[in-house]
């Protein structure tokens, strides 16, 4: 494939320069017909409860529409990846020409079937010219929807973005991008894993590149994809193993500083294989394994020799949702309550939903769990409260989040995806063994608490306060604090507030973190009973509640509850 050099100085054909700008300019009712000919969701080849961003580790291959000899014999080309390491097939659906959605649909069956059968994910990839609106949506789409005969298809699709000859301005391009971006993570669903192929973040930050695509909407793109795959090419920027060990370390700084989230998936592409020294693998393997991405990969295939595969011999990838690098200054310890010097309380609530409690949702044999009447009361007594979300809860009631992230109230924290405890046993919950499981549950929350309330948690609550120091330390390197308790309600399953209300009462002190629950009946169906007498009888002792910031802050300021 020839190439030309970009103004953020990659290649800037078909899939190098990649900046996946699905023009969206597509209308409501394009996006309802085309979930009508597709289906409302996506299905991908990954099991429940694993992160999605997981499709896109490991060490990757990428095979154009252009490399015709590796589509002559596509069972060789993927027995040779395998016997090299490859996990994941990176594989191009359509150019940005006019064509059907699957190039060569019975060569690229027989790509899956002989991926699969080795054990292999392959990735669809598409780079739309960003013309007609309606039909790359509909070609990304039919990739994404492509089956081959025997039920084979693809495990991930990752939109290619890249300004092409006639592509729009900056600013019309950015619109058009997060337009599309958002249409088709709706069409595809939420489970379904969707990369975002993007330009060097290095070539970005160059003169050149800022002229070229200023104001790149890193973390717009963060809300619909699971994982970045910037082409870093540093075979484009400078020569020799420092350029190379320089452009991988600042592309992966630089995305996550972007992003926002240090433990944002990243697999990294490095430079163009037939124009990278064995030297400069090297170095770009070193970068990976001290700066962390959960893959890496060279562009392309076709023209990787035996020195860029031995590149990769010693490669440590991260697992997914595990920065590089611990976050600076976040502590292991568990905060279990706050000074003890001033009558200040905070109440804290657990949102929990594990997949078989929105079953039983979604089936009606539970309503909705929230806890009506409880809410109903702190708002109505000005009572500060931290809720701790679960992704799953976030996710059935965001409405219902988006009310509360908008009330001065209540503070918004993480208490895991889908409630499973991470260590057993524990209280009879399902269990999350895996670390890089473990850290999925703490990002994707992250993500959607961001997508759907606008913050991003800094404290976190393990499930059923089951955790070991090597589980806090995890989170700690994510960014989070883990946050416990010293009084337990005890109101899960219990159906007299008296109870509740003699454990709150009995052991409040000045400090105090109390956990409950927020989900109401059948699971905690006298929380909100016990808390009207709870916040009355705590506030004639003199306590004030606060949230969870302000009880660990230096200096509390004025409480916005009325007494």
């Amino acid at each position: 494939m020839t190439t030309q050099t970009s103004p953020a100085g990659q290649p800037a054909s078909g899939f190098h320069i990649a900046v996946k700008v699905h023009q969206r300019t597509a209308s409501r009712a394009l996006l309802l017909t085309t979930l009508a000919l597709f289906g409302a969701s996506a299905q991908p080849n990954i099991a429940r409860g694993a992160p999605p961003a997981e499709a896109f580790s490991g060490v990757g291959a990428w095979v154009s529409v252009f490399e015709a000899s590796v589509w002559a014999r596509p069972e060789r080309a993927v027995a040779d990846m395998r016997r090299r390491g490859v996990s994941s097939l990176y594989l191009q659906t359509a150019s940005s020409r006019p064509g059907p959605a699957v190039f060569r649909p019975d060569r690229t069956a027989r790509f899956l079937r002989a991926a699969h059968a080795r054990g292999m994910r392959v990735v669809a990839w598409y780079l739309p010219p960003y013309a007609r609106p309606g039909y790359e949506l509909r070609r990304a789409l039919g990739a994404v929807r492509f089956q081959a005969r025997g039920g084979d298809r693809f495990d991930a699709f990752a939109l290619d973005i890249e300004a092409a000859p006639g592509s729009p301005g900056p600013s019309l391009r950015n619109q058009r991008l997060l337009r599309l971006s958002e249409s088709l993570r709706r069409a595809v669903g939420p489970a379904y894993p969707l990369g975002a192929i993007i330009p060097s973040p290095y070539g970005l930050e160059l003169p050149r590149g800022r002229r070229w695509w200023p104001r790149f909407p890193y973390r717009g793109l963060r809300r619909h994809f699971d994982a970045f795959l910037p082409m870093g090419y540093y075979t484009y920027h400078g020569e020799g193993p420092g350029a190379a060990f320089r452009d991988t370390r600042r592309n992966l700084e630089i995305l996550r500083s972007k992003t926002g989230d240090p433990a944002v998936p990243i697999h990294i592409v490095g430079g163009e294989s037939g124009a990278s020294s064995s030297a400069e693998g090297r170095a770009f393997k070193s970068a990976v394994n001290r700066y962390g991405a959960i893959g890496a990969s060279m562009y392309s295939y076709g023209q990787m020799g035996g020195e860029d595969w031995r590149a990769f011999s010693g490669l440590r990838l991260a697992p997914v949702g595990e920065p590089a690098r611990a976050a600076g200054g976040v502590s292991a310890t568990p905060v279990t309550h706050g000074p003890r010097h001033r009558r200040l309380v905070a109440l804290t609530f657990d949102a929990d939903m594990t997949y078989s409690m929105l079953d039983r949702i979604r089936a009606g044999t539970v309503r909705r769990q929230i806890d009506g009447r409880l809410f109903s009361l702190l708002r109505r007594t000005r009572t500060p409260a931290t809720i701790f979300l679960t992704g799953l809860w976030t996710g059935e009631y965001a409405g219902f989040v988006r009310g509360l992230a908008r009330d001065s109230l209540f503070q918004l924290e993480n208490h895991s995806y889908d409630h499973r405890a991470w260590t057993s046993p524990c209280f009879g919950l399902p269990t999350v063994t895996r670390r890089a499981q473990k850290a999925a549950e703490v990002t994707r929350t992250q993500r959607v608490v961001k997508r759907v309330a606008g913050v991003r948690p800094r404290f976190f609550r393990f499930p059923g306060g089951c955790e070991t120091l090597r589980d806090r330390r995890l989170v700690a390197r994510l960014g989070l604090r883990t946050v416990g308790w010293d009084v337990d309600s005890g109101d899960a399953f219990e159906e007299h507030p008296r109870t509740i209300v003699r454990a709150v009462l009995s052991g409040v002190r000045p400090g105090s973190i109390v956990v409950a629950h927020c989900i109401g009946a059948p699971n905690t169906p006298a929380t909100g009973a016990a808390m009207a007498r709870i916040i009355p009888a705590l506030r004639a002792r003199g306590y004030r509640f606060v949230t969870l910031d302000r009880l660990l802050s230096a200096e509390v300021s004025r409480p916005h509850e009325s007494s």
